[in-house]
């Protein structure tokens, strides 16, 4: 019994020995430790802006400087650099599709960036794109105003700690930038993949559709650029009364025509997706150097009743 007390009092000893206030030290907030600031966006002295598209008889604003936005810097402690990035987006979307400004440009070190006509309509599109990618109910409508919103994102040290601004609400009427030059349908409603024929902005070619969903992708796939029914109806365009609005998670086209081949045209001159089916003829008739070119000596061909035509013969 007394040797099981005396270790006991041994651990005693020692826990007492190790929790000493003598050997405790308590760390202490230094008042000097700066908090991280992050830059403050200015309100520029413009607002609002008309991007004006360069044609043949219009000479446009795009290569005009629109606006500068600057902001002031941030401070804080931190190991490193401190880089800033100017981001917008359509208005109460909290930044969910932000591109930078301008489009491609990277982190800086500046404190004010300067933005062309043609940089926001850029930016306006990209985001357009962005909202369509997601299926968001939000959109950017062409020729009308749009409400977006700016802020700066300050990176401190090698990203360890950001911090984003309040808000700056700005108006830009975009124009449509069009379709990319070649565009690809894909979906349920296509046993394959077909690829539309671009011939001075109208898209056409010959598919085979069930009723089901689909959607037009940019050529490249890779691009990771598509266009639902929202993209065109959105941007003005009328759509064949036979294509509806499937209203899935990604908005896609449903056709609800007879299932069979059909001939599908977007006209992005005139904003227009039609089809027209595609039916075969009764009859089908041969001319040529063998009957004398004559349509009365012609060679009757078989009509094997599914589309298809049928006819044997010696050919010289």
């Amino acid at each position: 019994m007394k040797k099981i007390l005396y270790i006991l009092t041994t651990i005693v000893a020692l826990s007492y020995t190790a929790c000493s206030p003598d050997d405790v030290t308590i760390e202490t907030i230094d008042s000097s430790t700066e908090e991280l600031i992050g830059a403050t966006l200015n309100t520029p002295d413009a607002t609002s802006f008309e991007v004006i598209q360069t044609t043949d008889t219009t000479e446009g604003n795009e290569n005009t400087e629109a606006v500068t936005f600057s902001w002031n810097e941030a401070s804080g402690f931190n190991d490193g650099e401190i880089y800033y990035n100017l981001q917008m987006d359509v208005a109460n979307n909290e930044f969910k599709t932000a591109v930078t400004l301008p489009l491609g440009s990277g982190l800086t070190t500046d404190l004010s960036k300067s933005l062309t006509f043609g940089n926001l309509n850029n930016a306006a599109t990209k985001i357009g794109e962005n909202l369509i990618a997601i299926a968001s109910p939000l959109s950017v409508n062409f020729n009308e105003s749009n409400t977006f919103d700016v802020q700066v994102e300050t990176i401190f040290g090698a990203g360890l700690a950001k911090k984003y601004s309040e808000k700056v609400s700005i108006t830009i009427t975009p124009y449509f930038t069009g379709l990319t030059n070649e565009l690809l349908i894909s979906g349920n409603a296509l046993t394959n993949d077909v690829v539309l024929i671009n011939a001075d902005g109208i898209y056409t070619n010959r598919v085979e559709l069930t009723n089901d969903t689909f959607r037009f992708y940019a050529q490249p796939t890779d691009s990771n650029i598509s266009y639902n029914y929202e993209y065109f109806e959105s941007n003005g365009y009328t759509i064949d009364a036979l294509l509806e609005n499937a209203n899935d998670d990604e908005l896609n086209f449903k056709f609800t025509g007879t299932e069979g081949i059909w001939d599908i045209s977007i006209d992005a001159n005139a904003k227009t997706i039609t089809l027209v089916e595609v039916t075969a003829p009764d009859n089908l008739y041969l001319v040529g150097s063998l009957t004398g070119w004559d349509p009365a000596t012609s060679l009757p061909f078989i009509n094997n009743g599914d589309n298809t035509f049928s006819i044997a013969l010696d050919l010289k």
